[in-house]
């Protein structure tokens, strides 16, 4: 499993949606994002795609958590809550699109064959200097023959 270029390649193509005006960083936050809508990637969960496992080797199922941030206070208020979903709908319909990012994973797994779809909710959060809007993803990449079994 080649989980550099797999990270790579979720974060440089969150960038080429032009969807984030202030940048898309490949790892959870520490900080305050800068002002606009900004966007995080960083691996959250692995494990085997138990189904589409073979006899030899282990598929694997990489979740990925995509945040999508704007701070509470931007102003018009009335614009935070749709810049966001436009910013999460606009990743949702780039994953449908590059379902295997560039040949990286056999797919993403848009309707949670193995337990997890592709999805969203929305939340917040706090950083010393501010409460940000969020709106976080669920992005569920899964990769053959991630592990060799040998007995």
């Amino acid at each position: 499993m080649d989980v550099s270029s797999i990270l790579a390649a979720c974060q440089t193509h969150a960038m080429t949606t032009g969807l984030f005006d202030a940048g898309v960083n490949g790892h959870a936050p520490r900080n305050a994002p800068a002002q606009g809508v900004s966007c995080s990637i960083w691996p959250e969960d692995l494990g085997p795609a138990t189904s589409a496992s073979g006899l030899n080797k282990t598929t694997a199922l990489l979740l990925m958590t995509v945040m999508i941030y704007t701070g509470t206070q931007a102003q018009p208020y009335d614009a935070i809550e749709s810049s966001i979903l436009s910013a999460a709908d606009g990743l949702f319909a780039a994953y449908s699109a590059a379902f295997t990012l560039d040949g990286l994973v056999r797919n993403v797994d848009l309707l949670g064959q193995f337990g997890t779809p592709l999805r969203g909710s929305a939340g917040y959060v706090t950083f010393a200097d501010g409460g940000f809007r969020v709106w976080t993803i669920t992005l569920p990449l899964v990769l053959n023959d991630a592990w060799p079994q040998v007995a």
